[in-house]
């Protein structure tokens, strides 16, 4: 997981190389003159300095490898700043900087291995999306795709996720520990709606080491991969 993809902003000269989400490959551009910022025409009958404006824009990216070309539309907010680049061509002393607060389709945050269930992926493909316009209902759908994981695990419905949980523990305590965290950032979620961006980058991350364990094979490669280093010495 790249957390610095991840940002609240950028700068327009600088946009993020998101994972397609279609083809998962850092392969996400703008489309050359799709950026479009719009000022509120309320401002023109104000005092404020064109600096204390918030902009509304929209801009377009495309994965950039042809068998795939998915497109991806993104729309928030936008300030003027001083353009520091260097290099800058004379004339763009100004520059936006965009604040997304909503992205169709959401780039995956996280790698899901190819096994991944459909029923948990649907539920985290939506929390790749909502993550950008309501953090509290991102926390809530990995949640559910929790309870989804331990559906595919053939963990028996209960009162309550906590108690499936503690039932799975019996089964596999570490990644039982994992889906307890991502129970209670899913509870502030659903109940408090003020989880952070930082929390919730770290449910995914943590999220995303249990989904290449439980359904991504990933943890027997790796004890497979120790018993034959064992069996042969090491040499």
């Amino acid at each position: 997981m790249r957390r610095n993809l991840w940002k609240e902003d950028f700068l327009e000269n600088e946009p993020p190389f998101w994972p397609c989400p279609a083809c998962g490959r850092e392969t996400l551009k703008p489309i050359p003159r799709s950026l479009s910022v719009l000022e509120p025409s309320g401002y023109k009958h104000t005092e404020l300095s064109p600096f204390e404006y918030t902009f509304r824009f929209k801009q377009f990216f495309k994965c950039s490898v042809d068998e795939c070309g998915d497109i991806v539309g993104v729309a928030g907010d936008a300030e003027l700043v001083v353009n520091s680049d260097p290099t800058r061509d004379e004339g763009d002393d100004y520059i936006y900087r965009l604040f997304p607060m909503a992205v169709h389709r959401g780039p995956p945050i996280i790698n899901l291995p190819a096994e991944t269930p459909d029923s948990v992926r649907e539920e985290l493909e939506t929390a790749f999306k909502l993550f950008w316009t309501d953090l509290g209902s991102c926390a809530n759908k990995m949640r559910i795709s929790v309870e989804r994981a331990l559906d595919e695990l053939g963990i028996a419905a209960a009162h309550t996720l906590n108690l499936r949980i503690k039932a799975f523990e019996t089964i596999d305590p570490g990644h039982a520990q994992t889906f307890h965290a991502l129970r209670e950032v899913g509870n502030v979620g659903s109940h408090l709606g003020d989880n952070t961006r930082e929390t919730v980058l770290d449910a995914f991350e943590v999220y995303e080491d249990a989904l290449r364990n439980l359904f991504g094979g990933h943890r027997d490669r790796i004890e497979a991969l120790k018993t034959k280093i064992r069996a042969v010495k090491g040499k």
